[in-house]
């Protein structure tokens, strides 16, 4: 019934999460722990560590000094980039989420309503600000987008990945209420000052993400039926996973995943 309802309705939705208690009661435990709303896995460390350490070493490679995660649900990133010696830090409109994080990292991170809020960091703070799968949550941008402006460097760095347009991670989650084509994200953040990489150093970047994504995907657990059939075959289920996964997810026709990086 409420999946239905949010799926139907996603502009009374937007009028529901602007209430921060509405916001709690969506973004609760039910998200994070269990498949109610959203067809994910439950968002476990044990879950989610080998996708951040894909991010984290290519991200790396930008060679950034203070990092921002918004949206960063339970720190996960967070944590990793501080194990590295980065300075990093999350923000994140779920306070369940944030208490669920590891208590080394709880004192970085902060509770705020990316729509409305102003961010807890000073002017020109950081060099990179990820937000991975956040864009689709959103009922507007205008907000998260000046306060990005406001707290990156000059020259710094802006990493995004949301669902592509009708593809099964932007329709198997009730929260998504905003999922657009990449010449919508690229108009929208130029019209804030954030432009896209030049050629040669977005392809760069993209080889480096590659890499990190065939090397380490196959150490990551997935309870989707083709990675399950696929494992049953030992490490020849492993070579394809890590040879077809990256291209199906990001490239091929069939993606499920944009990735948009900026700079300022």
């Amino acid at each position: 019934m409420l999946k239905n309802l949010l799926h139907k309705q996603p502009r009374k939705m937007r009028e529901k999460t602007k209430g921060h208690l509405d916001i709690q009661q969506i973004y609760d435990r039910d998200y994070f722990e269990t498949n109610l709303k959203t067809a994910s896995q439950p968002y476990s460390y044990d879950n989610k560590r080998h996708h951040c350490e894909i991010l984290l070493n290519t991200l790396a490679h930008l060679k950034p000094k203070k990092v921002l995660d918004i949206g960063c649900a339970k720190g996960f990133l967070v944590y990793l980039f501080n194990q590295k010696g980065i300075q990093a830090f999350g923000i994140d409109v779920s306070r369940y989420a944030l208490e669920s994080a590891p208590d080394k990292i709880k004192d970085r991170l902060s509770v705020v309503n990316i729509e409305s809020d102003r961010f807890p960091h000073e002017e020109e703070y950081f060099d990179l600000i990820i937000g991975l799968d956040t864009l689709e949550h959103l009922g507007n941008f205008e907000n998260m987008l000046k306060e990005c402006d406001r707290v990156l460097k000059r020259g710094g760095y802006l990493f995004f990945t949301t669902p592509v347009p009708r593809s099964w991670d932007a329709t198997h989650d009730i929260t998504h209420i905003n999922i657009h084509p990449r010449e919508f994200w690229i108009k929208l953040f130029r019209q804030y000052g954030f432009l896209p990489l030049d050629r040669e150093f977005h392809n760069s970047l993209i080889r480096e993400f590659v890499k990190n994504y065939k090397r380490i995907i196959s150490l990551a657990p997935s309870d989707r039926r083709i990675i399950k059939f696929l494992s049953k075959f030992g490490w020849i289920g492993k070579f394809i996973r890590r040879e077809l996964q990256v291209y199906i997810n990001f490239f091929s026709p069939w993606r499920v995943t944009e990735i948009l990086i900026f700079k300022k």
